[in-house]
């Protein structure tokens, strides 16, 4: 009796560890996983997010300041002729009637 419960408690205690630390792994291996995985994901995707987000403002600063550019001297350059036309045309008037 004492032989066996002495042998018994010991394989109980062997199959028991080495169950427990079976188990204990592959959970903490499974939740470890899981966690890296959505943290990783998560860590991507705001980092993705980010870089993104700076891109896209700079490309469309870049674009905006290109077009701005673009628009602004398309427009001054017809806002010039206008003016230019205008006052060419009041000053020639002036200077026709006074000569005239």
């Amino acid at each position: 009796n004492l032989l066996g419960f002495m042998l018994g408690n010991l394989l109980g205690f062997i199959l028991g560890n080495l169950l427990g630390f079976i188990e204990g792994n592959l959970l903490g291996f499974m939740l470890g996983s899981l966690l890296g995985s959505m943290e990783g994901n998560l860590l991507g995707s705001l980092l993705g997010n980010l870089l993104g987000f700076i891109e896209g403002n700079l490309l469309g600063s870049m674009l905006g300041s290109l077009l701005g550019s673009m628009e602004g001297t398309l427009l001054g350059s017809l806002l010039g002729n206008l003016l230019g036309f205008i006052e060419g045309n009041l000053l020639g008037f002036m200077l026709g009637s006074l000569l005239g």
